[in-house]
C-alpha cells in the first residue's frame, strides 16, 4: 500500500506535459498568371524593390552587352570602396592628363562623355552625377581608378561584388563604363541591380535628377526621358552597337492610398534607345495592375490544433486573432510558418499561443495566434492515477 501511495505521490507531482501542438500550412504561394504582352524587338523583366524579378520575357536568360547600365554596378562599387552620405559631396577629384586622355578616347569611340581639364576639381557627388546624368565614360573609368587603384583592380573587386549580391549571369567587363560589349548581364539580373541601387539614397536622388551642372562641363542632361511619367525616378538608360538600346528604369506604384510599391523594369537589346524607353514605360504600366492588395490570413483561421491530454476526446485550436493584408503580385504569398508558444495547465480563450508568420515582398506579416477556447487545469483525480 505504501508503494502504491508513494507512485501516487510521485504521479501528481510530475511536471504537467506540454500540450501537443499539430500546426497546419493552409496557405501556399500560388502560382504566377502574369499575362505582360513582352516586346517582340527586345528582351526584359519585370520587378520590384523588396519582391526580387517578378516575370521576364522569353530568350531573357542568356547574358548580353549591357552598354551603359554596367555603370550601376560602377557606383556602387565606388561607393561600397569610398562610403558617401546623404547630403554628402565627399573627397575632391582633382583631374589629370591621363583624364582628359580618356575623354577623348571616348570622343573619338563616339562615347557618352563630360568635358574634364587639367586641374578641374569635382567632388565625390559631381563626379557621380557625371557618371549617373549624361552618362560620361571617362568618369566612370576616372572613378573606378580613384577608388580602387587600377581599371583591373576595379573588374576584380566588381565581379566579387555582383556575386555577393545574387547576380548569377553577369559578367564584369575591361572597363566601367560599359561601353566594352564585355560586360554582359540579363535582365533578371538588372532587375536586381536596379533595386539595389534605388535603395542607396545618393544613387536615387541623382538619377532622379533631370540636368545637373558641372565645373567645366556645364549644363548636361539626363538622357532618361522617362523622368516624372507615371511615377519614374530613375534609373538608367545605356545604347551601343553591340548593345543597342537598354534602359533601366524605377517607378512609385500607388496600389491604395498610401500603398505603394516601387516597380523595377529592364529592357536590354532594343533597336533604339528611343525604343527601349518606350518598351520601357509600356511595361511599367502593364506591371501596374498586377499589384492588389489582398487579405492573405483570414481572421480567426486555424493554423493549429491543440491536444490535451486530460481532455482526450476534445482539442482547442489556434487561430488568428484578426486579418492579415498586404501587396501582392498577381495574388502570390510566400507559405505561412507556424510559431507556437510552450503551453503548460490551463489557459484562457483568446490568450496568444503562438503567430501565423508570411512575408510578402520585402515585408514580414505576422499575424498572432489565440486559442479558441479556455482549457482548464487537470482535474486532482487525472494528475494522481497518470502514468
Amino acid at each position: 500500500m505504501l508503494i502504491i501511495m508513494i507512485g501516487c505521490v510521485v504521479s501528481y507531482l510530475r511536471p504537467l506535459p506540454t500540450l501537443a501542438v499539430t500546426t497546419s500550412n493552409t496557405h501556399q504561394s500560388a502560382n504566377s498568371t502574369s499575362t505582360i504582352s513582352w516586346p517582340s524587338d527586345s528582351i526584359a523583366a519585370i520587378g520590384a524593390e523588396g519582391y526580387g524579378v517578378l516575370a521576364s520575357s522569353k530568350g531573357s536568360d542568356l547574358p548580353v552587352p549591357t552598354a551603359s547600365l554596367a555603370k550601376m554596378i560602377t557606383v556602387l562599387s565606388v561607393l561600397k570602396q569610398k562610403p558617401l552620405a546623404q547630403n554628402g559631396q565627399g573627397p575632391t577629384l582633382t583631374m589629370t592628363q591621363a583624364d582628359v586622355d580618356s575623354y577623348w578616347n571616348y570622343v573619338n569611340q563616339d562615347g557618352s562623355v563630360a568635358k574634364v581639364a587639367v586641374g578641374e576639381q569635382l567632388t565625390q557627388y559631381q563626379a557621380l552625377e557625371a557618371v549617373l546624368i549624361p552618362s560620361a565614360n571617362n568618369m566612370a573609368d576616372t572613378m573606378a581608378k580613384w577608388a580602387f587603384g587600377s581599371l583591373d583592380a576595379y573588374r576584380a573587386y566588381a565581379t566579387s561584388y555582383v556575386k555577393e549580391i545574387g547576380l548569377t549571369h553577369t559578367t564584369i567587363g575591361s572597363d566601367a563604363s560599359g561601353l566594352s560589349p564585355t560586360t554582359t548581364s540579363t535582365p533578371s539580373d538588372l532587375v536586381k541591380l536596379g533595386a539595389i541601387a534605388m535603395q542607396n539614397p545618393v544613387i536615387a536622388e541623382i538619377v532622379n535628377k533631370p540636368n545637373v551642372t558641372l565645373p567645366v562641363a556645364g549644363t548636361v542632361y539626363n538622357s532618361n526621358h522617362l523622368l516624372g511619367v507615371n511615377g519614374v525616378n530613375g534609373i538608367k538608360t545605356g545604347n551601343s552597337n553591340e548593345a543597342r538600346g537598354c534602359v533601366l528604369v524605377s517607378a512609385v506604384h500607388t496600389v491604395a492610398p498610401g500603398k505603394t510599391v516601387t516597380v523595377i523594369v529592364a529592357v536590354m537589346g532594343a533597336p533604339t534607345l528611343r525604343a527601349a524607353l518606350a518598351e520601357g514605360q509600356a511595361l511599367v504600366q502593364a506591371a501596374g495592375p498586377h499589384f492588389s492588395i489582398d487579405q492573405v490570413v483570414q481572421s480567426g483561421q486555424t493554423f493549429g490544433d491543440l491536444y490535451i491530454p486530460w481532455e482526450p476526446n476534445s482539442a482547442a485550436h489556434a487561430v488568428t486573432a484578426y486579418a492579415g493584408s498586404a501587396i501582392t503580385w498577381d495574388h502570390s504569398v510566400s507559405p505561412i510558418t507556424v510559431n507556437m508558444h510552450t503551453i503548460r495547465n490551463s489557459v484562457a480563450k483568446g490568450s496568444v499561443v503562438g503567430s501565423a508568420n508570411l512575408r510578402v515582398g520585402s515585408a514580414t506579416v505576422s499575424i498572432p495566434l489565440v486559442i479558441d477556447r479556455s482549457v482548464s487545469s487537470p482535474s486532482f483525480w487525472w494528475r494522481l492515477i497518470r502514468w
